[in-house]
């Protein structure tokens, strides 16, 4: 009795069993995150997406590049002396002949050219001699004689200064021209035109036809004189009177100037009254001399009466600079102004809205011309 009671050693009491570790109970699985957590599935970019991105990226890489020159632009710009240089011959860094070109129309830009230019030349010590390329049918007395002022002052520096004339170099063109030490010009150039001459056009006439026309009220004093050259009156006799006088004032000086560069080299031809029919039909006596009276030359002719040195090329020249200078292996550099921003684009800065402004101002007002034709 006592034996079947009894546990079996092989099967544990109700004590023990109750005492065992219960195995882990398994975890809940996480409730999914709500529908306005989630966000939206994922996508692939399409092709239009990447190619916009693209696009911005060299939008932005452009206006990297832009800016750039843009800066560049305005410190070379902000300096009163930038020019660019280009090396034409190579050479001595201590034998320069420096080149700088005055071509076209002149104007004011072409007076801070040479302006900056001379400022160069007269601190660097590097440039012994200076070549002036002039092409140009001349441009206002004014700026023809700034120009002329800033030439005779770097001569007298000392470097030599060679003129070489390219297709033209008339009126203010030789006007420049006159203090060098010598002039070359091509076979085929044409100089100079030595005279002035002041115009503006006279809109009254068409104003008359279309029935329109323009009241200018002057003061009581000043109404024999005040704006009398305008494009919408006839100038009145006493007024071309005046005029005639100051084109004469300054023919005197551009000839005085001339006279006085050239010295014993110029060989006038005696002053001789010529007759001469208009182109109106009527005749006029002029008492005139050869260079003197305006009419332009070619270089056998030039040469003959003292206006220029010798027949030759650019690179004639510059030979002939390097020679007054005393240089054995002179090295020839151009100067220029800076390009513009627009011009580094590869776009022309004077597009035609500056140009006919320019134009426009040109024919306001009267201006007193050392050209060889008139044009703006």
């Amino acid at each position: 009795m006592s034996e079947t009671n009894a546990p079996s050693a092989d099967r544990p009491t109700p004590d023990a069993a109750s005492s065992a570790p219960a195995p882990p109970a398994a975890s809940p699985a996480a409730p999914p995150p709500p529908w306005w957590a989630a966000g939206p599935p994922p996508r692939r970019r399409s092709a239009l997406r990447r190619i916009f991105f693209y696009l911005w990226v060299l939008v932005f890489m452009v206006s990297v590049v832009l800016n750039g020159y843009l800066v560049v632009g305005l410190a070379a710009l902000t300096r009163a002396d930038a020019l660019t240089t280009s090396v034409i011959r190579p050479g001595d860094e201590t034998q320069v002949v420096a080149v700088i070109d005055v071509q076209g129309m002149i104007r004011g830009k072409h007076v801070d050219l040479i302006e900056r230019f001379c400022r160069k030349v007269d601190k660097d010590e590097n440039i012994k001699a200076v070549v002036l390329r002039i092409a140009s049918g001349g441009g206002g007395v004014a700026t023809c004689d700034r120009i002329y002022n800033y030439l005779r002052a770097l001569k007298e520096t000392g470097k030599p200064l060679v003129v070489s004339m390219g297709d033209a170099a008339a009126s203010g063109g030789y006007y420049i021209a006159a203090p060098a030490d010598a002039i070359f010009a091509e076979p085929t150039t044409i100089t100079g035109s030595i005279g002035v001459i002041l115009a503006w056009p006279v809109l009254k006439g068409t104003m008359d036809k279309y029935g329109a026309k323009m009241i200018v009220v002057r003061s009581s004093r000043t109404r024999a004189w005040k704006a009398a050259e305008n494009f919408f009156e006839e100038p009145a006799a006493h007024h071309l009177a005046e005029l005639r006088k100051t084109v004469d004032a300054f023919q005197d000086r551009f000839e005085s100037i001339v006279r006085a560069e050239r010295g014993d080299k110029l060989k006038p031809t005696p002053e001789a009254v010529t007759t001469y029919t208009g182109a109106d039909g009527k005749t006029f006596k002029v008492t005139e001399s050869e260079p003197f009276n305006g009419k332009i030359f070619l270089p056998k002719r030039a040469k003959a009466l003292g206006l220029i040195d010798e027949i030759g090329y650019f690179d004639e020249a510059v030979d002939e600079a390097a020679r007054l200078a005393g240089l054995a292996r002179p090295k020839v550099v151009r100067y220029a102004r800076p390009k513009s921003l627009m011009e580094h684009l590869g776009m022309d800065a004077t597009t035609a809205a500056p140009l006919g402004m320019e134009i426009l101002e040109d024919f306001r007002s009267p201006r007193v011309l050392a050209v060889w034709r008139i044009t703006p």
